[in-house]
């Protein structure tokens, strides 16, 4: 199975599913709130498919969660990211 999604994509969705999980929230209700279906979440969460969040998906993710966005694109330890910082995470993210 060849992964289609960067390591940088994988992390921030596995980040989201952690959230999602540890809210007792289902992947049905997640996707109600960033209004995709049931299978296009899925899509997202698995490894054989290119799909990843939006940007906007994961504004309403955040918010849902009462977290900042930035909060997806942080490395494990780091406190905040300077603009230039989250400029290139977020743009390596959306590559692919």
């Amino acid at each position: 199975m060849a992964i289609t999604k960067s390591e940088n994509q994988i992390t921030i969705i596995n980040r989201v599913k952690k959230l999602r999980v540890e809210r007792n929230l289902s992947q049905q209700q997640l996707a109600n709130i960033i209004d995709v279906t049931n299978g296009t979440l899925g899509n997202i969460e698995s490894l054989k498919y290119a799909n990843k969040y939006t940007l906007k998906q994961l504004n309403l993710i955040a918010k849902h969660f009462e977290v900042p966005i930035e909060s997806f694109f942080l490395n494990e330890g780091e406190e905040g990211l300077s603009i230039a910082e989250y400029t290139d995470r977020v743009c390596e993210y959306l590559e692919n």
